[in-house]
This record gives structure tokens, C-alpha cells and sequence, in this order.
């Protein structure tokens, strides 16, 4: 029964938001209406991890399926690859100057302020904070902090600028309709390999795994065997709604009761990282030469899953904004725990 309450909930906030033509309403909304539920004390049930992973690697396939042979020409151009370096300086730099920011405004310690300050994923840094010592659950209502307030702002601003530049919301601009008119099959060859990968990634243990993989083995299969792969676009909105619910699971009682100690980081981490996210897109732009709002979603610092789902509901470059968020994971990951050992002593 709690499940069936949590899912009609999690269709509401989607209903609505499509109603209100809200980007990503398929997220934004679940996330928003059992979040409020949860912390008024309904205390759902965590969904199977099984079918998160599956979400993931659903979101995975579709992005993959964006993937053609061509895109891949882009990432000979030294400006896209200057653009990354750029985003994998800002991600270290502004990881460190948020630390140092909580740290000024509040009394966490060094190690709770780095791994609250870092642009990662939620369950990622909240297991990463037992490692270095930190407060985990201030750890883990940072992030969700941070990440519910980019999730309601940098889509509706991508939004806003898309419709000003005349690609309304709901209305796909020209060469996005006419590559929608391509005739394509399932080709369940190509749906496998990115399942298969998806999955290889996940046993490995690699952070975003299944969406990563997926996206990976999707493509590669797609541009070796020239072929399209095609599944059906509800199968898509059941995974948005997916991940909107498990975000939304995370906001319990307990956070109501930190909000008060944490007024200050509250307020000071999700700003700084809006507002270094745009200046951020801005540099990008006048480097690639692209539409502010692909590098608003390239630059956000949000989790990967979320600025797909984002940069395909209003129509951005989708494969741009998925290598770039894709390079920020890999930094952090990879790079930040190696300055953060090395910060810490």
C-alpha cells in the first residue's frame, strides 16, 4: 500500500508540472511532492535499488541513442577540449572555495565542509564522508541541499532562454523534428550492449555506473553498426519519474531538524554554486560558441542523470551536456579524493 501511495504522489507532481509546462516536469515534479511527504512524516519505503539501477541505465539507452557517428567529429575541436579542462579546473577549485566558504560562515570541520562542498552525487559523498571522518548526515543535507535548489533553478533559466530564442518548450525547433521523422527499429543488438555495459559498470563499482556504461555502449554499438535504436518514449518517462522518487525519498524528518542548525550553508553553498555554474556557462560560451542554455546544463553542477533529463526535455545539445557533466564526475571521483587526502593532512 505505501508504495502505491508513493508512486500516485509521484505521478501528481509529474501531472502538475506538465499541466504548469514546467522542464523536466518528469523529475522535478516526483522529486518535489514526495520530498514535502516524506519530511511530514510519511516515511515511505526506499525503493529496490534494482529498479533505481534500471532507471539509470533506461536514461542511459535513450542518451545513447543520441549518439551518431558525427557527433563524435565535435570532440576534435581544441575549444571543446579546452572547455573541458576548464571544467575540470573549476570543479577542484570551486570544490575547495566552497569548503573554505563553510568553514568561515559555520563550525563544520575541514572534513564535513569538503565533502559537503563537493559538486558529487549524494549517496556517493555521503559514503565517501565515513571514509574521511566527516558528519555524514551534514554531509548528505548539503548535497540534497545543493541539488534540489540547481534542479529548480537552471532548468527554468535554460528554459526561459530557449523560449526567448524561439524554441518554445513543448515545440521542437526545426532540425530537431525533422531528425525525429527518421524511421527507426528497436535493433535489441544495440538496447543490449548498452545494457550489458551498463551493468559491467555497475559490478565494477564505478560511481554512476549504470548511466554511464549504458551511455557508452549504446553509442559505440550505434556508431560501429551505423544503425539507430528506438524504444518507446513512455519507457523513458517511467524512468524520469523513477529517479525523481528516489531523489525525493532522501528530504525524511530528520532533515527538517538539521534545516535549523543549517541556515547558513543553506543559504551560502547552493547560491555560490548557481552563481559560479553561470559564470562558468558564460566562459564556456564564448569559447565553444554555443547557446547559453547547452552551457548552462554543461556546466551545472548537478548530477548527471538530472541535466539529461533536463537538456532532452528543452531540446539542448544532449551529447554535449552529458560529456561535459560526464568529465565534472570523472573529476570528481577520480581527481578530488587524491587533493582531498593530500588537503587534509
Amino acid at each position: 500500500m505505501n508504495y502505491l501511495m508513493l508512486i500516485c504522489i509521484g505521478l501528481l507532481g509529474w501531472w502538475l508540472l506538465k499541466t504548469l509546462k514546467a522542464p523536466a516536469a518528469g523529475l522535478i515534479g516526483p522529486m518535489f511532492f514526495v520530498g514535502i511527504t516524506n519530511m511530514l512524516g510519511f516515511n515511505f519505503p526506499e525503493l529496490p535499488k534494482l529498479s533505481v539501477t534500471i532507471f539509470q541505465i533506461i536514461l542511459g539507452i535513450f542518451v545513447g541513442m543520441k549518439i551518431k557517428r558525427e557527433e563524435f567529429k565535435v570532440l576534435k575541436n581544441r575549444n571543446i577540449l579546452y572547455a573541458g579542462i576548464l571544467v575540470l579546473a573549476w570543479t577542484v577549485s570551486s570544490s575547495l572555495l566552497a569548503a573554505n566558504t563553510l568553514m568561515t560562515f559555520t563550525h563544520l570541520d575541514v572534513a564535513t565542509a569538503l565533502l559537503g562542498g563537493t559538486p558529487g552525487g549524494l549517496s556517493e559523498m555521503s559514503v565517501a564522508a565515513f571514509s574521511y571522518g566527516a558528519n555524514v548526515p551534514t554531509v548528505a543535507l548539503l548535497q540534497l541541499l545543493r541539488l534540489t535548489f540547481i534542479v529548480l533553478t537552471i532548468p527554468f533559466l535554460a528554459l526561459t532562454i530557449k523560449e526567448k530564442n524561439g524554441c518554445i518548450h513543448g515545440q521542437k525547433c526545426d532540425e530537431t523534428v525533422e531528425k525525429e521523422k527518421e524511421k527507426k527499429s528497436i535493433n535489441p543488438e544495440i538496447i543490449a550492449s548498452g545494457v550489458l555495459l551498463g551493468t559491467l559498470f555497475i559490478y565494477l563499482e564505478i560511481p554512476a555506473g549504470g548511466l554511464i556504461g549504458s551511455i557508452i555502449g549504446v553509442g559505440i554499438s550505434s556508431v560501429m553498426l551505423k544503425k539507430s535504436a528506438y524504444l518507446p518514449k513512455h519507457i523513458h518517462l517511467v524512468a524520469q519519474i523513477g529517479i525523481g522518487i528516489s531523489v525525493g525519498l532522501k528530504f525524511t524528518e530528520e532533515t527538517l531538524h538539521q534545516l535549523r542548525q543549517l541556515i547558513g550553508p543553506m543559504i551560502i553553498l547552493p547560491f555560490f554554486m548557481v552563481i559560479s555554474g553561470i559564470i562558468l556557462a558564460f566562459i564556456i560560451k564564448s569559447i565553444t560558441k554555443w547557446d547559453i542554455s547547452t552551457c548552462l546544463l554543461c556546466s551545472a553542477p548537478a548530477g548527471l542523470s538530472q541535466m539529461i533529463i533536463v537538456a532532452e526535455d528543452i531540446d539542448c545539445d544532449i551529447f554535449m551536456v552529458s560529456f561535459f557533466q560526464t568529465t565534472r564526475l570523472l573529476t570528481i571521483y577520480l581527481i578530488l579524493p587524491q587533493v582531498f587526502t593530500w588537503y587534509l593532512k
